[in-house]
């Protein structure tokens, strides 16, 4: 988990700061519920600079970002990075289609961004705006099984002969010798006539 801006993770560019390169996006810090997001009103492009030292993401998988939008629209993601010769690549983007009035939790793979210098990150650009208004939480890099600390329980399908009727009651008697009605078997709904 490298982590550029979010309260559940400690970031890694504790110095960051909106750039104003061609935005008339106003970009406040806003909190929701406790939680601190970045507001972004009146948007058409926001720059993210980490104001401190680039982030190697190579051993990660995914780039996470959290957007609540006020109304759909596609918003184009750019993670920028330095390339080996210390010039800038900041032409890598990737569309995402925003749904309105709800967190749109975004999991891209790093694979999606094809000739990034993922150990040199040092930037991130929002684009293709046109007035809307959103709040961008929760901006990191992870790697599969990494970013919850869940971790998956194998279990094995048991063959139950059991039948229960609508109330949750378990029933004594397989479908021969049921009364009509509607019944669960092996997680299925059957009705008995």
């Amino acid at each position: 988990m490298k982590s550029v801006y979010s309260d559940t993770y400690t970031s890694l560019v504790p110095h960051m700061f909106i750039g104003s390169w061609q935005q008339k996006t106003a970009t406040q810090s806003v909190s929701l519920d406790g939680n601190n997001t970045l507001k972004c009103s009146n948007f058409n492009y926001v720059g993210i600079e980490f104001g401190g030292p680039e982030i190697d993401a190579t051993d990660m998988e995914y780039l996470h970002l959290d957007i609540y939008p006020l109304s759909s629209f596609t918003i184009n993601v750019y993670p920028i990075c330095r390339n080996n010769d210390g010039s800038v690549n900041d032409q890598l983007k990737k569309p995402i289609n925003l749904i309105a009035n709800q967190w749109n939790s975004i999991d891209i793979p790093m694979s999606d961004f094809v000739g990034l210098n993922a150990s040199r990150i040092f930037q991130f650009k929002f684009d293709n705006g046109k007035g809307e208004t959103f709040y961008l939480d929760n901006l990191y890099f992870y790697k599969n099984g990494s970013s919850n600390g869940i971790s998956s329980i194998e279990t094995h399908k048991q063959d139950n002969h059991a039948w229960y009727n609508l109330q949750g009651q378990r029933m004594n008697d397989g479908a021969g010798s049921l009364p009509k009605g509607v019944y669960i078997h092996n997680g299925k709904k059957i009705l008995v006539k």
